[in-house]
């Protein structure tokens, strides 16, 4: 498993497996994870995928106030980028 497969994957246990709320969930995995660290780790097609994601969680230089003033339901369509790119990497056998 490539080392940015291995964080998707840590960070998706810890969404479904910890507590909190939703948002909290997300704050730990992302951080837990080191998620907003693997630019080097991203020089293919995916790239722009993460760049989206990255930006979505860090608004105006705050991941933790920007995860806070989050809804549940926006909360989730970051996880759902984060599966998707995470699903990505499985297919490519990752």
């Amino acid at each position: 498993m490539s080392y940015r497969a291995e964080k998707f994957n840590l960070a998706i246990l810890e969404l479904a497996s910890g507590e909190g709320r939703v948002q909290e969930r997300l704050m730990h995995a992302v951080v837990g994870n080191n998620l907003l660290f693997l630019d080097d780790h991203f020089e293919d097609d995916l790239l722009v995928d993460y760049q989206v994601l990255k930006g979505k969680l860090v608004r105006e230089g705050s991941l933790s106030a920007t995860i806070e003033q989050m809804t549940p339901d926006e909360a989730l369509l970051i996880i759902d980028k984060i599966l998707d790119i995470y699903s990505e990497l499985c297919k490519r056998g990752e």
